[in-house]
């Protein structure tokens, strides 16, 4: 029994850390102290170090933001809150800024702050208490607050997102128990495991570049031994063990920031060979895992032989003009007939002018007055309808029919009989006893003139027929 305690306690006093009492002000009481702050190193350092040197060879970094990256496992207690870290962007930031200046972060995260100094800016409310000339018109003016013209803000790349999507407990679990009269050793093992899930997508395409999923194992040990049981009339119940369990959070850790050297090297084309091979000896990664592959670039194509076009032919030389044919003269006894006139009637050209050279159309001339038979300018030709004969209207009414004396004389051709059927009506209307006015003399009927005495024009109301001789 003995040698069992002895070793629990040596065990338990293994088990202990460096830690000094100290006090923080003269009249304070003594605190605690452990060990000293120091980084917050991984086992994945080393390929961290030597993949950052070969990013470095690179013309120009990469500019790459992180999304969110959290727990999307949903496991809680209620004396501890949730099981998995909540930082898991956090912990992606950590590992981008491991790889040096080959790689470019671009805060996307939590931007609030950056976003509020714009909107001061944007305010003029900003100031970095200096003054600065703005043009006004044709001068300058000085102000406090810092002008902004846009365009402060770098656009990125690639940005990162994922979570932790699974934590499984007990997973295997396994001790040993021994017990003699209430006294004995103790010991046993349990394994969980979590698991995080990242992607890279291009900032402009929204394309998902490269997907990367990764697992790590959780081991734990406990030892203890116990006593219980009477010495004498007296009762022990005494417990001594140690436990260890790998810290769940690093393990989250250690994952997110295999998958980020993963999703780096896919982007930049840069193969992770030869930093991981530490790692792989130290058993920090496994020997199954495969990093990227990426096929060696092509060989340049040849230039293409450019071979010259063959010269085009040489146009074809342009023909000459044709001469015009000369037009052979027509014969003396030729003629030719033109159309003149409106309407148009055809004149045929004698002989002799015919072959006279064509001269230039002179303007219509205006035709002679036609000759007229004397017979028939003695007498003019009479409208068909006879002009509308006035007639006086027969008095009203209260009306005193004017003196006789007073009328004016009546010619001698306009007294005729009473009035009878087709005969002129009275001046003073029908029925009345003043003068009785006679119709005029009868119109002579035009003449008869035959179609082919006529020049095509017909004589206008009241003119003269044109005959043509």
């Amino acid at each position: 029994m003995r040698g069992t305690l002895l070793v629990a306690v040596a065990l338990s006093l293994g088990a202990c850390a460096e830690q000094t009492m100290r006090r923080q002000t003269p009249e304070g009481a003594p605190l605690l102290q452990g060990p000293a702050v120091g980084g917050n190193g991984t086992p994945l350092d080393t390929a961290f170090t030597c993949y950052a040197d070969r990013l470095a060879e690179r013309p120009a970094p990469i500019a790459i933001g992180v999304g969110e990256v959290r727990d999307f496992t949903g496991k809680s207690s209620i004396n501890e809150g949730a099981t998995i870290t909540q930082g898991g962007s956090l912990m992606v930031m950590s590992a981008l800024g491991k790889l040096g200046r080959g790689i470019r972060i671009h805060e996307r995260f939590d931007p609030r702050v950056g976003e509020l100094e714009l909107i001061y800016t944007d305010r003029r409310q900003l100031g970095d208490g200096r003054a600065y000339n703005i043009p006004e018109g044709n001068r300058t003016r000085q102000v406090p607050w810092v002008p902004y013209m846009g365009g402060s803000i770098l656009q990125s790349q690639y940005y990162i997102v994922g979570g932790i999507t699974e934590v499984n407990w007990s997973i295997q679990s396994g001790g040993v128990s021994a017990r003699v009269n209430g006294v004995g050793p103790r010991a046993r093992s349990f394994v969980m495991s979590i698991a995080a899930d990242l992607r890279i997508v291009d900032t402009r395409s929204l394309v998902v570049a490269h997907t990367v999923s990764l697992q790590k194992q959780v081991i734990g040990h406990e030892i203890d031994a116990d006593v219980f049981r009477f010495f004498g009339d007296r009762l022990f119940d005494v417990s001594i063990g140690t436990r260890n369990l790998e810290p769940v959070q690093l393990a989250v850790r250690v994952a997110l920031e295999l998958g980020v050297l993963e999703l780096v090297s896919h982007v930049t084309r840069a193969p992770l060979e030869g930093c991981l091979d530490q790692a792989v000896q130290a058993g920090l990664v496994s020997r199954a895992y495969v990093p990227p592959q990426f096929p060696p670039p092509p060989e340049p194509e040849p230039a293409p032989v450019v071979v010259a076009p063959p010269a085009p032919p040489p146009p074809p030389r342009p023909r000459p003009a044709a001469r015009p044919r000369p037009q052979p003269a027509p014969p003396p006894h030729a003629s030719r007939c033109v159309t003149e006139g409106t309407p148009p009637s055809l004149r045929c050209i004698p002989p002799t002018e015919a072959n006279a050279p064509a001269r230039a159309p002179e303007a219509p001339a205006e035709p002679p007055a036609p000759l007229v038979p004397p017979v028939l300018q003695q007498q003019p030709v009479q409208p068909a309808v006879a002009p509308l004969q006035s007639r006086p209207v027969a008095p009203g009414p209260g009306y005193s029919r004017p003196d006789s004396a007073s009328r004016p004389p009546i010619p001698s051709w306009l007294e005729g009989p009473a009035q009878q059927p087709g005969a002129p009506a009275s001046l003073y209307g029908p029925g009345g006893a003043g003068t009785q006015v006679p119709s005029p003399p009868p119109v002579p009927a035009a003449p008869v003139i035959p179609p082919h005495l006529l020049d095509g024009n017909s004589p206008a109301p009241g003119g003269r027929v044109n005959i043509l001789g």
